[in-house]
């Protein structure tokens, strides 16, 4: 009997094989679903979500953007106890700019793609860090006001 891995499998091969080798590259340090572009002024991490209408068949997901000045962030813990040590771009925090990759695009829509069960990943892969590179760095680096 062969196991077809599921698409959550799938995208999950694609972000550690294709895309985070890439973002790391690119100056990114993380893994999995959740990445930063090192500063010491500043957090700025970028996380994947997946759709709550992800299942076995297929994953949709995007890309979320956080930069939070860290004095800011180190403020608002002090004030309020359940804010975490570390930013979550995949978790609203009220901190700082917050962004979803699409805005940034030329189209300015909520950007989503999808990953199909065992199917190849190499040209979703390349789009995927092309938009984090021509898109999500320059923002993080110079946020929007």
């Amino acid at each position: 009997m062969k196991c077809v891995p599921s698409a959550q499998d799938t995208f999950a091969l694609m972000l550690r094989s294709q895309v985070a080798p890439a973002l790391r590259r690119a100056g990114f340090k993380g893994s999995r679903q959740a990445f930063e572009l090192p500063s010491t002024s500043t957090w700025r991490i970028l996380g994947f979500q997946k759709s709550t209408l992800s299942d076995a068949r297929r994953v949709k997901f995007t890309v979320n953007l956080t930069v939070v000045d860290r004095a800011a962030w180190e403020e608002a813990r002090l004030a309020h106890s359940y804010i975490p040590a570390k930013p979550n771009a995949n978790i609203r925090g009220g901190v700082g700019w917050e962004s979803r990759i699409g805005t940034l695009m030329p189209e300015g829509n909520d950007k989503w793609w999808e990953v199909r069960a065992n199917e190849r990943t190499d040209s979703l892969a390349v789009e995927v860090v092309d938009a984090i590179i021509c898109w999500a760095v320059p923002a993080m680096e110079n946020p929007p006001t």
